[in-house]
């Protein structure tokens, strides 16, 4: 197995730097997106204007591989806002990019609603799981962009 993901991986990786595929620096690149981990710490809404400012929006995760390895690089261990919210409509998670919600890993007993939590977090003390939390939490967040339209 672990051959064949590395086959992959080289053959993704110079078939990106064949068609010229890169991202800026400061991101790094994986499945023909670019992800940037955040240093700093913001709220949910902040977080999205802050990568809107880059041409990205916060994270969508489409499956159980993409959530591993943005659990596995991010920069400090501690949770982290992802793009999954319900400020529209209590109950009905969204991706802010408007992205088909195909994939969600709750922790357990989650989302609650715990005091009006309309935002998400992979959770670090449940191993990356989500968790509804306040929008207004600060929180490391992770920018996403050259997401292929659906």
């Amino acid at each position: 197995m672990m051959g064949k993901v590395s086959t992959q991986w080289i053959f993704f990786t110079l078939f990106c730097i064949t068609l010229g595929i890169s991202c800026p620096q400061g991101w790094e690149l994986r499945d023909s997106r670019c992800y940037y981990f955040s240093t700093e710490e913001m709220t949910w809404e902040n977080a999205q204007e802050s990568c809107q400012n880059l041409n990205a929006n916060l994270v969508t995760i489409d499956n159980a591989a993409e959530q591993n390895y943005l659990w596995a690089n991010r920069r400090r261990e501690d949770s982290i806002i992802i793009g999954f919210n319900d400020r529209h409509e209590e109950g009905t998670f969204v991706w802010i990019d408007g992205s088909p919600v195909e994939y969600k890993n709750w922790g357990s007993g989650q989302p609650d609603n715990y005091e009006n939590e309309d935002c998400v977090e992979l959770y670090d003390e449940i191993h990356g799981d989500w968790n509804d939390i306040s929008c207004d939490k600060t929180l490391l967040y992770i920018c996403e962009k050259g997401k292929p339209l659906a």
